[in-house]
């Protein structure tokens, strides 16, 4: 059947998107394979009948706490920053917030206060309307859920039998459940890892909690493209091999989709803050 490029599963490799195989058919039988590029965010954020009548146009961003120094969350900074640019809202850089603790007269009021309290000192000072405190901001590896895994059951096309010379199947795109209840012998599961971001919008003067986020990148879902190929039975039980694709399943675009989550994220939030959403 020619040269296949072989898929397989690996929780070794950060942004690898894995295809978990476990099915075993009899013949050169080869399966129709299509995954479409769905919804990559689950929002959980609740805000406050407040937000709207606020009209923020100035945030103060605080990182999560083992990032506040050192610069570790510059890059995701440099996203949150041009989504609310393009909103017409201003963000206040975090390195601000690190000025409270060289100010004349302010390191005995600050030695023990927490993040947010230093940024509430500076924010009257800098004309900051709204904090916005990060609390969680990370990749978690894959697990067996639908936040970072896809299922599919193998399904005979009409015209075909299992055991004609080159019988056709297709995996249809199932729920959890219906995976789970499957022959374990005609099911393969896509896994890959998933963002997660908790934080919360503080108004500056009152100190409400605005805003509450919990969203979820689940970076199965943000394809490129639709992805569609043909899987033939690779030379090792329980493995698979590509003979046609119309990209590679596991190759660069999933750097690029990390990024494009991690704006998607940003935009979200800009968007409840504006009362766009």
């Amino acid at each position: 059947m020619g040269k296949h490029h072989h898929l397989g599963f690996s929780r070794a490799t950060p942004f690898c998107l894995s295809v978990l195989l476990l099915v075993s058919f009899i013949g050169c039988a080869s399966f129709d394979h299509r995954v479409a590029r769905r919804e990559p965010l689950l929002d959980e954020s609740s805000t406050s009948s407040n937000l709207s009548a606020k009209k923020y146009t100035r945030i103060m961003v605080i990182p999560p706490s083992a990032d506040t120094k050192g610069g570790g969350f510059e890059e995701q900074l440099a996203s949150a920053e041009r989504e609310f640019l393009r909103r017409g809202m201003t963000l206040i850089s975090p390195a601000v917030t690190g000025r409270v603790y060289d100010r004349e007269g302010l390191d005995s009021r600050t030695i023990d206060l927490t993040d947010m309290e230093r940024a509430l000192i500076l924010a009257k000072d800098s004309n900051t309307e709204a904090l916005l405190q990060i609390g969680t901001f990370r990749w978690e590896p894959i697990v067996e859920s639908k936040r970072s895994q896809r299922y599919f059951i193998a399904v005979k096309n009409p015209g075909s039998v299992w055991y004609s010379p080159n019988p056709k199947y297709t995996f249809n795109e199932v729920d959890r459940a219906q995976y789970v209840n499957h022959n374990v012998n005609e099911r393969i599961a896509l896994s890959a890892e998933y963002l997660i971001f908790t934080g919360r919008l503080v108004d500056v003067q009152d100190g409400e909690v605005v805003a509450s986020f919990s969203l979820c990148g689940m970076l199965v879902h943000n394809l490129s493209q639709d992805y569609n190929a043909t899987l033939v039975r690779g030379d090792s039980p329980g493995t698979w091999a590509v003979q046609h694709s119309n990209y590679d399943f596991n190759g660069e675009w999933q750097r690029d989709a990390k990024r494009d989550l991690v704006d998607m994220v940003f935009s979200r939030i800009a968007d409840t803050i504006i009362g766009a959403r």
